[in-house]
């Protein structure tokens, strides 16, 4: 992702540089929402236990979840593929199966793209294009003191499963918790159609999708924002299967929590007055309440609360691709 204040703001762009979506005006209330997200042999899979089949369907949802977050509806998508010659023909159709049978199912169809030959490592590059109308959209500004910090989803649930793929376990996991954690780092979710609904309800101050962990994600809207985040660490959604991996591997559950990345759950922040109404829009597409993981605070920073009131600042960065 390009940050903010590296290339200036292009004509038509109505958000500033640093969103994972660009907000294009096409002269009207309508507007074009287009995001890339790139994935590379080595660094965001490892064909040691990846299918690339599950390489398709991880790219198609990161993409998919950018596009949700900004509170819009995905169109259309450009492929981009760097070949290697000593993958199959088989190898590649199964990619692709799992890549168009993930957007077909959101209604996305491929348009075009470009294949090259890479002689140093696979990649896939998927450019996907969307709508948003009425003249809003969502991005990291608009936090604001006072806002209550929403989520989806657990948080730390990809990051168990890479956890149990590495083969990194110390005493056995349950057999249940091992195949839907693993099942969440190789073919993830999103909350499809919650940030649209979000916005069309105007419940929502800024959003983002959790990518690249809890705490940096967050730590976006907090710079954006020019708020202080808070979060309780006794209200982050931590599943049953990644707080057993955690003991296995002498991880604070919390940790895992708040840097695990590729959960592709929506981080949102609502105003305390339209709080009553955010449950029940997140409500009626998720089936069950978001969780309210914390606050926002004039200042700057992110910050795990205690059960006893204290703060402590968080510094660490978030999840890294191919650690």
């Amino acid at each position: 992702m390009i940050e903010r204040g590296t290339a200036p703001k292009g004509r038509g762009q109505l958000n500033q540089i640093g969103d994972d979506c660009a907000v294009l005006s096409l002269g009207s209330k309508e507007h074009l929402v287009v995001t890339k997200d790139c994935m590379v042999e080595g660094i965001h899979f490892d064909l040691g236990y990846t299918r690339p089949y599950a390489i398709g369907v991880k790219l198609a949802i990161s993409n998919l979840s950018d596009i949700g977050a900004a509170g819009a509806w995905a169109r259309w998508a450009l492929l981009a593929m760097g070949f290697k010659g000593e993958n199959s023909k088989s190898f590649y159709k199964e990619f692709l199966t799992g890549l168009i049978s993930t957007l077909n199912h959101y209604g996305v169809p491929i348009v075009g793209g470009d294949t090259v030959s890479s002689p140093n490592g696979l990649f896939f590059c998927l450019t996907l294009m969307g709508t948003t109308s009425n003249g809003k959209w969502l991005s990291r500004e608009g936090a604001r003191p006072g806002d209550v910090i929403c989520c989806s989803g657990p948080t730390g649930d990809s990051m168990a499963g890479l956890l149990l793929l590495k083969g990194r376990r110390h005493r056995p996991c349950p057999f249940w918790f091992k195949r839907y954690l693993i099942k969440r780092h190789l073919y993830p979710n999103y909350p499809h159609g919650l940030g649209s609904a979000l916005l069309d309800a105007r419940v929502a101050s800024s959003a983002i999708d959790a990518s690249d962990g809890l705490s940096k994600d967050l730590r976006h809207i907090s710079e954006r924002s020019g708020v202080a985040c808070i979060i309780r660490r006794s209200a982050l959604p931590i599943s049953r299967p990644a707080h057993h991996v955690a003991l296995m591997h002498g991880i604070r559950d919390h940790d895992l929590a708040l840097k695990g990345g590729e959960d592709f759950v929506l981080i949102w922040t609502t105003p305390k007055a339209k709080l009553q109404e955010a449950r029940r829009v997140a409500s009626s597409i998720l089936g069950h309440l978001p969780y309210e993981i914390g606050y926002v605070e004039e200042g700057q920073g992110l910050y795990l609360e205690d059960s006893s009131g204290q703060r402590h600042m968080v510094k660490e960065s978030g999840y890294v691709h191919g650690r």
